[in-house]
């Protein structure tokens, strides 16, 4: 390049001439020699082989002042290269490689047998070259001490003056690859990798001998090794491939049938769901401040499977006296402020109640809450049988109620949610030898009542008493 530009011999000519100038001088002065030699016929060929070259030098010759290896010369105080390092080039666009012909392939693969006793060095080279897809210098390069855990190390080596031409990485060895590398180890120097006594021979098995015998069967190429090695690649490029379709088609398949589980599962199923009901209620203020009993409203829980909805005239039996709202502000989720004084006046309109006069003017209207907590209609689930029999408190299934402004479905009230709670309730044994009153309501369980005193048995579940069985709930 400083040839070219500046002329003359360019071991005198200063760094500082490394410059983002001297490489568009370079690129400009190579397309125009490319230009005066060019035909109608060769143009295009002669122009993208001069873009194509020039993009060669270029890398080249930054590749030579690259930070990774100009840090041995930082006492010398050279000149800025930074510009010269990040100026670039038009590079033309590859070709596709022609395909090689897997017949004459497989007649190479077959010689490779009579390459190990003939020539070691190039049979090495050819492994190197055709398993691994390494580049030429890397492999005169490469030494034993490169390879570790199965893959070989093509990373920067500075003590050895080794640098990668492309990115760094480590290749993975097959097995039968690895023995056979090794079984040549005796002949090579210096813990190369290569057979040969210098570094001149290891370079003529790589770049000549070895790129003549591959020319046997790989014909009217330029670059026989280059088109070797790049048909390792594919070829391992073929096989990650394969690799990863399968595992991300298992992913997929795991994933897709992972969500149409949980899909067809949720169906039905309304947790959090949380509609807005004619009247703002606030559970929050009734059964958290004012600690009103759930059962006061909802009175048929301990009598009945439905825990029922008060009407207007159980609401009236309060609020008759309480006509006005003084506590702190209330909201809905999203923000919205309520004005309780206004929800109170609702009630009276459903109620038929008239505060001014204190009486009942009109027809009492129902109000059309918005059922929360739905079962499947093959569901049998009764109220009276946890709350009074089981003692199940409200919060279990509907949550925090006393904590709600606005009811929610707490739970996912699922099959397997509720047989989970089934396996892990205890039963409370009344236990008269310990003058425990428990629950009467179990003292038919007379077996588990005496496991229970006699030590055989330290706790009775749900599930241990029948509660797990599918005619519980679906008959």
């Amino acid at each position: 390049m400083v040839r070219t530009v500046h002329l003359g011999d360019p071991d005198e000519k200063p760094s500082s001439v490394l410059t983002a100038g001297l490489i568009r001088e370079f690129e400009r002065r190579r397309n125009q020699q490319a230009e005066k030699r060019a035909t109608n016929a060769n143009r295009a060929t002669l122009i993208y082989r001069a873009r194509n070259s020039t993009a060669s030098f270029v890398r080249q010759a930054r590749s030579v002042v690259a930070l990774r290896k100009m840090k041995f010369y930082e006492d010398l105080k050279l000149p800025d290269l930074t510009s010269f390092r990040g100026e670039t080039v038009e590079t033309p666009q590859r070709s596709l490689p022609r395909p090689l012909d897997m017949a004459a392939l497989s007649a190479m693969e077959a010689a490779v047998s009579t390459l190990a006793d003939e020539d070691p060095a190039v049979y090495v080279a050819h492994l190197l070259f055709s398993r691994l897809g390494l580049r030429n210098i890397e492999i005169v390069s490469a030494r034993s001490h490169w390879i570790n855990d199965g893959s070989i190390g093509i990373i920067n080596r500075a003590e050895e003056n080794f640098f990668p031409k492309g990115c760094e990485g480590w290749v993975p060895i097959a097995p039968d690859v690895l023995t056979e590398i090794q079984r040549f180890q005796s002949l090579t120097t210096n813990d190369y990798l290569v057979p040969g006594r210098t570094h001149t021979e290891r370079h003529q098995a790589v770049y000549r001998r070895h790129s003549k015998w591959v020319s046997q069967w790989i014909k009217d190429r330029t670059k026989t090794s280059y088109e070797l090695r790049r048909y390792a690649g594919s070829r391992l490029l073929d096989m990650g491939a394969t690799v990863f379709i399968v595992l991300a088609s298992l992913l997929l398949f795991g994933v897709l049938g992972f969500w149409m589980v949980e899909w067809g599962i949720g169906l039905g199923r309304s947790q959090n769901y949380q509609p807005e009901q004619p009247i703002f209620f606030s559970h929050r203020i009734h059964a958290g401040l004012n600690q009103i009993s759930c059962l006061l409203c909802h009175s048929n829980a301990w009598e009945s499977k439905q825990a029922s909805v008060p009407s207007p005239n159980i609401c009236m039996n309060c609020h008759a006296a309480i006509n006005d709202y003084h506590g702190e502000r209330l909201q809905r989720e999203d923000g919205t402020i309520v004005s309780p004084n206004d929800e109170i006046k609702k009630l009276f309109s459903y109620a038929g109640y008239n505060p001014e006069k204190g009486k009942y003017t009109e027809r009492e209207k129902p109000i059309e809450w918005i059922k929360i907590h739905n079962l499947p209609d093959h569901v049998f689930f009764s109220h009276a049988q946890h709350v009074r029999a089981g003692k199940v408190q409200c919060q279990t299934c509907h949550g925090p109620v006393q904590e709600m402004d606005e009811v929610k479905q707490f739970a996912p009230l699922s099959m397997g949610w509720c047989i989970n709670c089934h396996r892990t309730s205890k039963v409370d044994f009344p236990d008269s030898t310990a003058g425990v009153q428990g629950n009467k309501f179990y003292s038919i369980y007379t077996k588990f009542a005496r496991e229970l005193r006699t030590g055989q048995k330290d706790s009775v579940t749900v599930e241990d008493i029948g509660g797990t069985d599918c005619q519980k709930c679906h008959y």
